[in-house]
């Protein structure tokens, strides 16, 4: 059995996130009422659910290959939704160093 790409699964995963982003300021913009017709709720409950099977599917390789490349994968590939879909800006200044340092960590300990 062939394993999935850790990549593809982190794509899942960020998509998700940037659906429920909208789908949530959806809900807070037009209210209670507007959250189940607006097509972001649908889908990122069904991108959901495949990012879920996804990381299920990972399992069939090793998590010392596959984990490292999900986790920063997904953080990465929200990072670039959140600012190209949603403009988004980064913390400059200070901010830096925390952000920095945040992401060293994350990429140390994969």
């Amino acid at each position: 059995m062939r394993a999935i790409s850790p990549g593809i699964a982190a794509t899942g995963n960020a998509i998700t996130a940037a659906l429920l982003k909208s789908a949530s300021g959806t809900f807070s913009d037009h209210g209670a009422a507007a959250f189940p017709t607006a097509w972001q709720t649908y889908g990122f409950a069904l991108t959901g659910i495949v990012a879920v099977l996804l990381e299920n599917a990972l399992q069939a390789g090793s998590p010392a290959a596959s984990r490292p490349a999900l986790t920063i994968g997904d953080a990465a590939l929200s990072l670039a939704l959140d600012v190209g879909l949603f403009g988004e800006t980064i913390r400059t200044g200070w901010f830096l160093v925390p952000e920095l340092l945040g992401v060293a960590m994350i990429i140390a300990g994969c």
